[in-house]
């Protein structure tokens, strides 16, 4: 599945510098996949954090958190040094959520301008000299919308650097856009060997 690329490119280049990254799902129930397959696959430690109902199905109610236990997993995640790593989400944490920490949002989810703004944000605030660029992996396929809310702005100023948005890559001296691959979920399962094993081909400079 997609959570093996997620997790070598995770692996690879943003743990050894103890940076995080959210998983951005399309609903709760995707973002409870995520997880179980991280799981599956011994990923970085994971939660998913997510809004409950009582109508869930319990499939869903096992991951729900009160909500001490979910202020205490966001503050662990905030943290460098404790090994949270990744968390799953969908509606929550994507809005005026400060983490400095979050090096690379893994979007698998469609986003109107204003969350493409929210999304380059978040990964994109400085931490010490280590952070020198932020990351957005897109797996929808949602590039253009992220680039034209980049490039707005970018033009207003609003933006102190660029971060990269794009598929999965070794990070570069200086910070360059990219088009990212345009898989969609319906095909990700279809998709993903031939993507694992090349997706640097697929790569198209912004």
């Amino acid at each position: 599945t997609i959570c093996l690329d997620l997790i070598d490119h995770f692996t690879k280049f943003i743990a050894p510098n103890r940076f995080k990254a959210p998983v951005v799902a399309t609903s709760r129930d995707a973002a409870v996949t995520y997880e179980e397959t991280l799981d599956w696959l011994n990923a970085p430690e994971s939660l998913v954090v997510m809004s409950a109902d009582h109508n869930d199905e319990a499939r869903l109610t096992k991951w729900h958190l009160p909500k001490d236990q979910q202020e205490r997993a966001i503050d662990r995640f905030k943290d460098r040094n404790d090994p949270l790593s990744i968390l799953m989400v969908c509606e929550m944490l994507l809005t005026g959520f400060d983490a400095p920490v979050e090096q690379v949002m893994y979007l698998d989810q469609p986003l109107k301008k204003q969350g493409a703004l929210q999304a380059i944000a978040s990964v994109n605030r400085p931490l010490g000299d280590e952070k020198t660029y932020g990351l957005v992996v897109d797996y929808w396929g949602v590039s253009a919308k992220l680039q034209d809310a980049l490039a707005q702005a970018d033009a207003s100023g609003r933006l102190r650097r660029r971060p990269r948005i794009g598929a999965p890559e070794a990070p570069r001296a200086r910070p360059r856009l990219l088009a990212g691959p345009r898989t969609r979920h319906a095909r990700l399962r279809a998709a993903t060997a031939q993507f694992a094993a090349g997706y640097n081909k697929v790569l198209a400079p912004g």
